[in-house]
């Protein structure tokens, strides 16, 4: 009798080792799936490569509150006449990109009186491990840092949040967050938010510029709701890039990469809950955003959210095209 009562009772233990076996074998096939290496995409990378980067100020270090040495450039006016009452523009550059990538927007600002600090951000271009970071988290803690540099190096007081691409979305989940009293106002370039967005493009692959490992990320997304982070330095994202371009631009994420440096989970709420100014800049035809959906994404917030379209520009035009430059300068007076 006694027998028979023990494996009754053992059949639910049974049971559970039999489940968590099935999971944790699940888990591990879905890890397992091969991150692709996609063919580069001509068209974008031509026009990343036609951004003139001529009189790029020099990088400047700053150290980040876990040692690293972190990199930013600092576009002052002519003959520095900056309004030392004014804000300084935070210009956050696009996926797999660096600072030099918002070269020609920064002069523009500059030129017309506006401070701009343009980071490397940790990842990226010479901070940091090149496609990685410690932890989910790094980059508000990295902004934060910035901020403090700019305050004992420049002696800045306020501060504008400009984000193109991935880093709109960013700069949206930033100024959303505990960071956001730090700012007065946000721009966001063609800003990516998100897969499911209205504003993301379904694409073929001969056109698509990140490719993700689907199944790892499932995975990775339930490992962490579960508090398990092992394996957060595995590849997720991969850029369409050709092999030559590891020199200047980051052709990989990782998962706490791609997690980090993207928009809040539900940017449309974000938007609605900010208590600042937002403005959206994209061109009409741009290629990878679906410009003209934006207006959806600000439905419900207030008056201060306003979205300002280009016509005959596209997502890499954005930044590249002088004719644009204008309508950024304005968003970042708007404040």
């Amino acid at each position: 009798m006694i027998d028979w009562l023990r494996r009754l009772l053992l059949i639910p233990v049974f049971a559970l080792l039999v489940v968590a076996g099935l999971v944790t074998l699940a888990l591990a096939m879905l890890l397992a799936a091969p991150l692709a290496d996609p063919a580069p995409n001509p068209s974008l990378n031509a026009a990343a490569r036609a951004i003139d980067r001529t009189g790029s100020p020099p990088p400047i270090p700053f150290q980040a509150r876990d040692g690293t040495t972190l990199f930013y450039r600092f576009y002052e006016p002519p003959g520095g006449a900056a309004d030392p009452a004014g804000p300084v523009v935070v210009a956050i550059h696009g996926s797999a990109g660096n600072a030099t990538d918002l070269n020609e927007v920064s002069h523009f600002l500059a030129q017309n009186g506006l401070a701009v600090a343009a980071p490397d951000i940790r990842g990226h271009g010479l901070s940091g491990t090149r496609g990685d970071i410690g932890h989910i988290g790094q980059l508000d803690e990295d902004l934060a840092d910035l901020l403090d540099e700019l305050r004992d190096r420049h002696g800045a007081r306020s501060y504008v949040l400009l984000g193109y691409s991935s880093g709109g979305g960013f700069a949206l989940k930033a100024v959303t967050g505990p960071l956001g009293p730090a700012f007065e106002s946000a721009v966001l370039l063609a800003p990516y938010l998100g897969p499911f967005a209205p504003t993301s493009r379904d694409l073929p692959p001969e056109d698509t510029w990140a490719f993700a490992n689907v199944p790892r990320i499932i995975a990775l997304n339930l490992m962490r709701r579960a508090g398990v982070t092992c394996c957060e330095a595995l590849k997720v994202l991969a850029f369409a890039l050709p092999a030559e371009s590891t020199r200047f631009a980051t052709r990989t994420y990782t998962y706490r990469l791609a997690t980090d440096f993207g928009p809040p989970d539900d940017p449309q709420a974000a938007f609605t809950a900010s208590p600042l100014p937002i403005g959206i800049v994209a061109g009409r035809d741009d290629e990878l955003m679906d410009a003209a959906r934006y207006v959806e994404m600000l439905q419900g917030a207030s008056t201060d959210q306003i979205v300002d379209l280009i016509d005959g520009t596209d997502h890499l035009g954005l930044i590249s095209d002088p004719s644009a430059f204008p309508a950024i300068l304005a968003a970042v007076q708007r404040r």
